[in-house]
C-alpha cells in the first residue's frame, strides 16, 4: 500500500456472532475450497461441539488494514 502511495490506517471491527453464525461463515467462506473428504470431517467437527457452543455468542474483534489515498 505504501508503494502505491497510499496512507495506511488500521482499525478494529467489533462484532459479536453465535455458533450458527461461525458454521454459516465457515460453510460459505470455506466449504467451496474444501474436498469432499475435508468437508465431511469438517461438518463432523462442527456437529461435534454443536451441544457446547450452539447457545454461546462470541465477542470477535477483527483488525483491518485500510488503505487511503494521501491528501
Amino acid at each position: 500500500m505504501t508503494r502505491a502511495g497510499l496512507a495506511i490506517e488500521m482499525r478494529d471491527a467489533r462484532f459479536s456472532i453465535t455458533w450458527n453464525g461461525i458454521v454459516e461463515w465457515i460453510d460459505i467462506r470455506w466449504a467451496p475450497f474444501m474436498d469432499a473428504e475435508q468437508h465431511r470431517t469438517v461438518s463432523r467437527v462442527l456437529d461435534e461441539m454443536a451441544p457446547q457452543l450452539s447457545s454461546h455468542v462470541f465477542d470477535i474483534n477483527q483488525r483491518l488494514l485500510i488503505g487511503r489515498k494521501a491528501r
